[in-house]
């Protein structure tokens, strides 16, 4: 079964610490953040390269609900509130699903069913990248890496490297949905394609990019270590 990654944003932090440990005993979801704030949220990259947001309404500052409508992200928004007269709401940020707090593990397993029943509109949709040579269709699940120089991206695989004018941002919307993440300020790698790594390299089939210190830890949260 999948296995499927997670941000939590809830601004009380007992709550905060049940839902993520109730989320790691379901085996269903891992935590890849959680944050405190939706204006804290909504400035980290995380909130891009997941694939289910547990998000809490009543926040101060920026609530859950606006939150939801400013993501650009398709990320799964599941509601948790502890307020009924919120489900309507929740349909109108287009929210995946609304739970009623508390938060158990049925609750959270009938939420890792439903998205294994939901196809990825992403892995149905051509990717075609802007070249020299024109429009040319991309497979982005056979994409070991994005390294950026300048104004330019190269897509590299097992036999080519396909140039694009486009920026790092650009290639993480059009990755989301799949196992993307970004390692360093250059390079964005695909996780299904990891052999090894060391403290400050990836090795990627026979391809090695550099891992950053500031992107360390998310890459070590989204990657299936062996102590």
């Amino acid at each position: 079964m999948p296995k499927y990654s997670a941000i939590i944003v809830e601004d009380d932090t007992t709550t905060r610490f049940l839902i993520e440990d109730l989320i790691s005993q379901s085996e269903r979801f891992e935590v890849i953040a959680s944050y405190a704030s939706a204006l804290e949220a909504l400035n980290s990259n995380n909130i891009n390269t997941c694939d289910v947001i547990f998000l809490d309404v009543e926040m101060p500052g920026l609530n859950g609900l606006d939150l939801a409508r400013r993501i650009d992200s398709n990320a799964k928004i599941v509601i948790t509130t502890s307020e009924k007269k919120y489900a309507i709401d929740a349909f109108g940020v287009h929210a995946f699903d609304f739970i009623l707090k508390p938060v158990d593990i049925p609750k959270l397993l009938d939420i890792a069913q439903r998205l294994d029943d939901t196809p990825s509109s992403s892995s149905e949709k051509p990717i075609f990248l802007k070249t020299k040579e024109g429009h040319v269709r991309i497979d982005l699940n056979e994409v070991l890496a994005v390294s950026a120089e300048r104004d330019y991206v190269f897509y590299h695989t097992k036999d080519k490297r396909h140039i694009a004018r486009q920026s790092m941002s650009k290639v993480l919307e059009l990755s989301n949905g799949y196992s993307f993440i970004q390692v360093h300020r250059s390079y964005i790698i695909n996780l299904d394609h990891v052999s090894s790594f060391s403290n400050d390299i990836i090795v990627l089939d026979q391809m090695e990019v550099p891992l950053s210190r500031s992107f360390k830890e998310a890459f070590l949260s989204r990657i299936n270590k062996i102590v």
